[in-house]
């Protein structure tokens, strides 16, 4: 794969963090905006307090101020859709306490600055969100910013803030359990659960620069995923084509979910695999989890100076849709 697609790649599926925070109660507000103490909505999870990036406070407590474009999104659900091919609308609702929850159940903090949106994850990952003014209207092309490249989600409906219990309880509900079988055709099952079961911090600037060399001295790959390094393993995922020849794609990333492209949802780098075909190429497959077969690589992917993956494969074939 060419070296720009990998960077490309890595800072697309960066654009966002994405995680599992904690929320006290979440106050509602009222017409006037001020926040009506009175009304609590339910604790979202338990998890990594999320902190203020201004205040370095817990957040969890009512905004004191709402104006401006903090005004127009607390209490409300914004749907989005992102620019990759495909992509689904994703509700995000947004609280009085600076925090946002998304249809999937993930939840961060949000902060504002004129018509900037600082949108954060529970561990510190920020990235810049500029909207086109502080009227949110349904239409408006929200401008990601990420390592000096941009990605833009489009406004496609507003409605009031979900209830986080419903979200969560909708969430469960979806969450069918996979009973996968040990090994198939001589290929190990190995599932996005083994693989992504650890935290890794990417660095989103070039590894020879001091941050990225502190931040990834702090990683470290578990022995247990380790040892799936140039083994033949079957995984299940879903396929974003790559690379194109004569109808048969032949360079893909294999994602953990379908939940890769939108609004404080995607894929750590821990769940995703890029795999080049050895043989012709394989029919492209979209929107269905099937299987991937081949020999796992483990270990960091860099590209140009920055990390793109942990990640590879050598492709033999694919499964049908499961």
């Amino acid at each position: 794969m060419r070296a720009l697609d990998f960077v490309t790649i890595a800072l697309t599926l960066a654009v966002l963090g994405c995680g599992k925070g904690v929320s006290d109660p979440v106050p509602e507000t009222g017409q006037s905006g001020e926040v009506d103490a009175g009304k609590q909505s339910p604790k979202i999870r338990k998890g990594v307090p999320i902190v203020s990036i201004k205040t370095g406070q817990r957040v969890g407590k009512p905004m004191l101020q709402l104006t401006g474009m903090a005004k127009a999104l607390v209490g409300k659900q914004l749907f989005l859709v992102g620019d990759r091919p495909n992509s689904k609308p994703l509700g995000v609702s947004f609280f009085a306490d600076s925090t946002w929850m998304n249809s999937l159940g993930d939840v961060g903090r949000f902060e504002v600055d004129g018509t900037t949106l600082l949108v954060t994850n529970d561990v510190n990952a920020t990235h810049p969100h500029v909207f086109p003014k502080a009227e949110v209207e349904i239409g408006d092309v929200v401008v990601v910013q990420a390592g000096g490249l941009e990605f833009s989600n489009t406004i496609t409906d507003i409605t009031e803030a979900a209830d986080p219990k419903e979200i969560l309880a909708a969430v469960a509900e979806a969450a069918e359990p996979i009973d996968e079988p040990e090994e198939i055709d001589g290929y190990k099952v190995v599932s996005f659960t083994q693989l992504a079961n650890y935290q890794y911090n990417a660095p989103m600037a070039e590894l020879s620069t001091p941050e990225a060399k502190t931040m990834m001295s702090k990683n470290k790959i578990p022995d247990t995923v380790q040892g799936f390094n140039g083994k033949k393993v079957a995984v299940r995922g879903y396929m974003e084509p790559l690379v194109v020849e004569n109808g048969l794609v032949t360079e893909f990333i294999v994602y953990r979910d379908q939940s890769a492209c939108c609004f404080g949802k995607v894929p750590k780098i821990n769940e995703w695999i890029t795999v080049k075909m050895t043989s012709d190429g394989v029919k492209p497959l979209r929107d269905v989890p099937i299987y991937f077969f081949g020999t796992l690589k483990v270990g960091a992917v860099v590209v140009d100076d920055f990390l793109v993956g942990l990640y590879e494969m050598n492709g033999d074939k694919i499964g049908g849709p499961l």
